[in-house]
C-alpha cells in the first residue's frame, strides 16, 4: 500500500513492493501469483481498515440516528486524514473498472 500511495498504481512494480517489504521479488510472486491477487489483498486491507473506523464510531451510540451520523462523521474524518489512501482507492477503482478481466476486483 505504501508503494501505491507513494508511486501511484501504474508505476508500482513487484520489485518496488518487494524492496518496501524487505523481501525478494520471488517471495512476492510466491505470495501473490499475479497483480490482481496482490491488489485484492490491498483492497481487503483497505476494507478492513474502513470497517474498523466505522465500528469504532458506533461505540456508545444508543439510537440509529446517532449511529448513522457517527458513521458519516467517522468516514469523512478518515477520508480527510488519509488522502494517499483515498487516491489509491480511486486508482484501484479505475483500474478495476477499465477492463472486463478485472471484474472481480471491481466487485470487491
Amino acid at each position: 500500500m505504501r508503494v501505491i500511495v507513494r508511486d501511484g498504481l501504474i508505476a508500482t512494480s513487484t520489485r518496488a513492493v518487494a524492496a518496501e517489504a524487505g523481501m525478494t521479488q520471488a517471495m512476492v510472486h510466491y505470495s501473490f501469483p499475479g497483480k490482481d491477487a496482490l491488489l485484492g489483498a490491498v483492497l481487503d486491507e483497505i476494507h478492513a481498515g474502513i470497517a474498523e473506523v466505522l465500528a469504532r464510531s458506533l461505540d456508545g451510540a444508543d439510537k440509529l440516528s446517532d449511529g448513522v451520523a457517527r458513521i458519516a462523521e467517522a468516514y469523512w474524518a478518515h477520508t480527510v486524514e488519509t488522502p494517499g489512501l483515498q487516491r489509491m482507492q480511486y486508482e484501484l477503482t479505475l483500474y478495476a473498472l477499465n477492463s472486463p478481466e478485472h471484474a472481480d476486483l471491481a466487485r470487491r
